[in-house]
């Protein structure tokens, strides 16, 4: 009777585990690796915005990059977040794009984008050092 238990319980340990191991490993490699930066949408000249992303199963990942186009807006990554955040700042109106990505190893990269745009005049610097009209001190130069 001992070694008819033996044999089931055996038989039924051989079962759960090949059914267990079968599907773990199948339901963990659909999760593929991925990104989601947060939209940002508006904003104001010279202001700056954090920018967020999100990943999921980026494991062997090499540090994440964050760029911007056109290149007159500046993306600086927030080094307290693990490359999580960035602070984005433009000094022109228009339509920007900014991408974090990542690099997978073996020529895979994966990355997200957002759209920003930015409302407001250009920040110039030309009237700046042009001596001040005494006749109307606070009026043009």
């Amino acid at each position: 009777m001992k070694l008819f238990s033996g044999a089931l319980i055996a038989t039924a340990l051989a079962a759960a585990l090949a059914t267990g191991c079968s599907e773990t490993p199948h339901r963990y490699s659909e999760i593929k690796p991925s990104i989601h930066v947060a939209p940002v949408q508006t904003m104001q000249v010279g202001e700056s915005r954090r920018v967020a992303m999100t990943s999921e199963n980026l494991v062997g990942a090499r540090a994440i990059r964050w760029d911007v186009s056109p290149t007159n807006g500046r993306i600086q990554v927030e080094q307290n977040a693990n490359g999580q955040t960035a602070l984005f700042t433009a000094d022109q109106p228009g339509t920007y794009i900014i991408t974090a990505s990542a690099d997978m190893g073996n020529g895979q990269m994966i990355s997200d984008q957002t759209t920003v745009t930015v409302h407001g005049r250009p920040v110039t610097t030309e009237h700046l050092n042009e001596p001040v009209n005494p006749a109307n001190p606070g009026g043009p130069r």
